[in-house]
C-alpha cells in the first residue's frame, strides 16, 4: 500500500499516469546474523547465478554490500 503510494505519482511525474496499472514485484527480506548478499541472492533466486541479483538488492536498496545489519530490511526484486 505505501509502495503504491509512492509509486503511482512517480509514475505521472515521468508521464505514465493516467489510466494504466501499476505493478511492484518486490517482496521483503529481513537479513539474519551471517548473511551477505551472495547468501541472501542464493536464497531467493537458487540456481542462478547471483551476481546480477546481489547488484539489483544492492541498488534497489542503495547499500554498501559489506553493511548489512541483522534485522535490517531489505527490498528483493522479482526476476523478470
Amino acid at each position: 500500500m505505501v509502495v503504491a503510494a509512492w509509486v503511482v505519482p512517480m509514475s505521472r511525474a515521468f508521464g505514465q499516469g493516467g489510466t494504466g496499472v501499476v505493478t511492484v514485484s518486490q517482496h521483503r527480506y529481513v537479513v539474519r546474523p551471517g548473511d551477505t548478499l551472495w547468501s541472501i541472492a542464493g536464497r531467493v533466486a537458487p540456481g542462478e547465478d547471483p551476481r546480477a541479483t546481489v547488484d539489483s538488492i544492492a541498488r534497489v536498496n542503495d547499500l554498501d554490500p559489506g553493511a548489512l545489519v541483522p534485522g535490517q530490511p531489505l527490498l528483493i526484486p522479482s526476476a523478470g
